[in-house]
């Protein structure tokens, strides 16, 4: 440290002496002035631990040691004042990350000052589509995007996943709506999420044809059932003549099968052209079933 006065430096190596300023008084006389000064080893030591986790404020700083100077001593930060102690260590808790001005005054009056940072962690990110749109039966597979490499992954609630510890399960054929959570941590067991909803349609598509033609010329022989992936099984299958007598029965079988539904006779013999009407019992990939029906016309060549 130094002082310069009237072009005169005043330091450690010239710490006194005195200065006259010609006609520096506000009557026109000199001015003179005497320096003297005084040097201390005043001086303080910290330590700043910064928050592991973005966006916390977890942080400390730490007065680790106090050389010279009279206690107690009083801590400034930032300009404020933040407490008084005798003997060191002294510890500023819930801190953010950024950069403090410390000052340390002895009971003297004596000042120093000095700076730190406290840096701030990495923000990391986690990323899943917000909604995931399913058919009854559909499953997916949940994928998140990282910019780090997570030290645990934890899926929540378990409903329908093939793992609930792992970077990407799969929902398997889930039977209603659902938002997951996915939480992740980092290196330094900080925790990060995002959220996913998986939205189930209950609209059951069924195709079953409103003409069909038992010809044997290969195309559209049988009067078959089609469905979509939210139907796992055909519980019953029914036919009726116009006049209400039963002319195919099927029951358990899978959809979308060509070889399975009716060929247009019945007791052995072809049947007529003709509407008839059809009833069919179907079961839901949640376990649930539904009734349908419908007519088709019988033609032949």
């Amino acid at each position: 440290d130094s002082l310069l006065v009237n072009g005169t430096v005043y330091d450690e190596t010239n710490p006194s002496g005195v200065e006259v300023i010609p006609k520096g008084a506000a009557n026109g006389c000199d001015s003179i002035i005497r320096v003297d000064l005084q040097f201390s080893d005043f001086t303080f030591e910290v330590e700043g631990n910064p928050p592991p986790c973005f966006g916390e404020e977890t942080g400390s700083i730490i007065v680790t040691s106090v050389s010279g100077g009279q206690a107690p001593y009083t801590l400034l930060l930032d300009g404020q004042a933040v407490g008084t102690f005798s003997q060191p260590p002294f510890v500023l808790s819930n801190l953010p990350a950024g950069t403090y001005t410390l000052e340390l005054e002895d009971a003297g009056g004596l000042r120093i000052e000095r700076s730190l940072e406290l840096p701030a962690p990495p923000a990391n990110t986690v990323q899943l589509d917000s909604l995931i749109q399913l058919r009854l039966g559909e499953s997916t597979t949940l994928s998140p995007t990282l910019n780090f490499t997570p030290t645990q992954f934890l899926w929540e609630p378990p409903d329908f996943l093939d793992c609930t510890d792992c970077p990407a399960p799969l929902v398997q054929q889930p039977g209603r709506t659902l938002t997951y959570t996915l939480t992740v941590f980092d290196a330094n067991g900080c925790p990060w999420s995002a959220r996913v909803t998986v939205e189930v349609s209950r609209k059951v598509a069924v195709f079953v044809p409103n003409v069909f033609s038992p010809d044997d010329d290969g195309i559209n022989d049988r009067l078959s059932l089609f469905a979509g992936p939210e139907i796992t099984r055909v519980r019953r299958f029914l036919v009726f003549s116009r006049w209400g007598e039963l002319v195919f029965r099927a029951e358990n079988f899978p959809p979308n099968d060509p070889t399975i539904g009716w060929d247009g006779t019945f007791l052995g013999q072809d049947m007529d052209p003709a509407v008839f009407v059809w009833f069919a019992e179907v079961e839901l990939a949640d376990g649930t079933t539904e009734r349908l029906e419908g007519d088709v016309v019988l033609l032949r060549n």
